[in-house]
């Protein structure tokens, strides 16, 4: 694209959100308008996901024309969520409607999608916006200065695109954990402690970590950490081996398991748009999630975002300049419940004496178990029934692979930015 072109919507960030809003500011435009969907990472590409979708994410994702059923995205049908806390007490909630996928062909097929729908995409394309002028948002792609009647930023936890922009800066939870992620291969994790269509989630003092199987048979390893209680223990990798062992759980974490890291998690915007600008996904804030919710904030936000960016721009500059407030009023209605719902439960996976008692209550008291799936019932949007109580003990502590003596931890670092984390 030659400088100093224009464009009606660009969109910012090539993940499930902005994917997803290329999509439909794509549709909504047709013929008529052009849409720039741009990403910072050559592509395709890996990032750290628990890559669990809900049941509301895969019928956004679907309404866009992505069939998850079948195709390069396909994945596995979600069903139970198995949680496990120190000592082995263990409960399992139905999470039924979602879908196990790998992340790399999900956005793959997003952007795909939002090709043939009209928009036209660049990888390893930096983007920084810098003001607004004259109905048209100033923004550098790389060397290069365009503009767009409409932005949506969807760059994600570190992204970039709004550090001109002082008053949309984010601010991070104090007591924020990190993000770890790893791919396990199927020798690392019985067939019995992970099943097809279960999520693992084992918690403990410092953190929780995930565990799906993934619809190649490897297993997806997707963690929450205090970076303090890490570096504590000698790196991420240690803290995390501590969690499944006091949980009794038999996974086997060698030396050879790559570790990849993200910023940390939890954070807000005071903001969340501007006139002709919207903020949507991971970059408009994020809450450390129970499984599955990232992905289905995205998908429903990014849908939302480009086809109401697109419509504003169909009625013209007043219509554009009310966008921000429009957009704020969706999110506040329709994400902040859901987030809300996760803050609650984040409170219970971060004191594992609580969730033990919880998770030991639960194999005994079905009305807890009832409520228990009413709350998942909230977070997936299915109406399900909650399942009976567990064998507290998946398979013997054993099992589980003992550091090596001596072994050196990298420090985590509570500015990491996300990459690969030493184990």
């Amino acid at each position: 694209m030659s400088a100093g072109e224009q464009v009606d919507v660009l969109v910012i960030g090539a993940g499930v959100a902005g994917a997803c809003a290329a999509i439909g500011a794509a549709r909504t435009l047709g013929t008529r308008g052009r849409v720039l969907l741009v990403d910072r990472s050559a592509w395709p590409r890996e990032k750290v996901c628990g890559c669990c979708l809900g049941a509301r994410g895969v019928a956004a994702i679907e309404q866009l024309g992505v069939n998850l059923a079948s195709g390069p995205a396909r994945g596995v049908s979600l069903k139970h969520v198995r949680i496990t806390s120190r000592g082995g007490a263990t409960f399992e909630l139905p999470h039924a409607g979602g879908r196990v996928l790998s992340r790399s062909m999900l956005d793959a097929a997003l952007v795909d999608a939002a090709v043939r729908s009209g928009a036209t995409f660049r990888d390893k394309c930096s983007a920084s916006v810098v003001e607004r002028r004259r109905g048209y948002w100033r923004v550098m792609l790389g060397g290069e200065c365009i503009g767009a009647r409409s932005v949506i930023v969807a760059d994600g936890l570190g992204g970039h695109a709004l550090e001109g922009l002082p008053a949309l800066v984010p601010t991070v939870a104090r007591g924020s954990f990190m993000g770890i992620g790893a791919k396990l291969s199927p020798s690392n994790v019985d067939a019995a402690v992970v099943p097809d269509g279960t999520v693992l989630l084992v918690h403990g003092v410092g953190g929780y970590v995930g565990f799906v199987r993934m619809p190649d048979g490897t297993i997806d390893l997707a963690a929450a950490i205090d970076p303090r209680r890490a570096r504590a223990a000698g790196g991420p990798i240690m803290l995390l081996r501590r969690i499944i062992e006091q949980a009794r759980v038999a996974v086997r974490l060698d030396e050879n398991v790559r570790l990849t890291g993200t910023p940390l998690l939890t954070r807000r915007r005071r903001m969340l748009s501007m006139p002709g600008l919207i903020i949507a996904g991971d970059s408009a804030g994020y809450v450390e999630p129970f499984t599955g919710e990232g992905m289905t904030w995205a998908a429903l936000s990014g849908a939302q975002a480009g086809s109401l960016a697109a419509a504003a721009g169909r009625e013209g500059e007043s219509a554009i300049d009310r966008v921000g407030d429009a957009w704020a009023s969706w999110h506040d209605a329709s994400i902040g419940p859901m987030q809300t719902t996760c803050r609650t439960i984040r409170v219970l996976l971060r004191t594992p004496g609580l969730l033990r008692g919880v998770a030991t209550a639960a194999t005994r008291c079905r009305a807890l178990r009832r409520a228990l799936a009413q709350l998942s019932t909230r977070i997936t949007g299915r109406d399900t029934a909650c399942r009976g109580p567990l064998d507290s003990r998946l398979a013997p502590a054993s099992l589980v692979a003992e550091p090596e003596p001596g072994a050196a931890m990298a420090a985590v670092s509570h500015g990491e930015r996300m990459g690969e984390v030493k184990p």
